[in-house]
């Protein structure tokens, strides 16, 4: 089962508006991405079948002008740390708590401790 290597989240998630991206092939955004789930001493082919979720790009990242299919922009790089999300259904209306996330850019850091969205 596909799921994301920073987070745990799996794609049961999928039914959330939640993408899963496979990591780059290119060696210093590959890199990146690795340093920013502190992965170390990871393997070439242990890469190339690990994911992140949409989650932890900004909306930026990504290009939806195709109605199938939600890409990340070339070069993009994980900024957003989830560390714990959690979705509930109460009857229809289906809730997403994420629960302490931590943005960092170039200048600032970011810290929330809960978010929720209805759906």
């Amino acid at each position: 089962m596909v799921h994301c290597r920073a987070c745990g989240i799996t794609t049961s998630a999928r039914n959330y508006g939640i993408t899963f991206h496979r990591f780059p092939k290119n060696e210093n955004q590959k890199r990146a991405w690795i340093n920013f789930c502190n992965m170390n001493k990871v393997s070439d082919k242990n890469v190339n079948y690990t994911t992140l979720c949409s989650q932890h790009f900004d909306e930026s990242c990504f290009d939806r002008t195709s109605t199938m299919k939600v890409r990340l922009k070339p070069f993009s790089v994980p900024t957003v740390h989830v560390l714990r999300s959690k979705y509930v259904s109460i009857g229809k209306i289906q809730i997403k708590f994420l629960i302490v996330y931590t943005t960092h850019t170039h200048t600032h850091t970011h810290t929330c401790v809960c978010l929720c969205y209805i759906f």
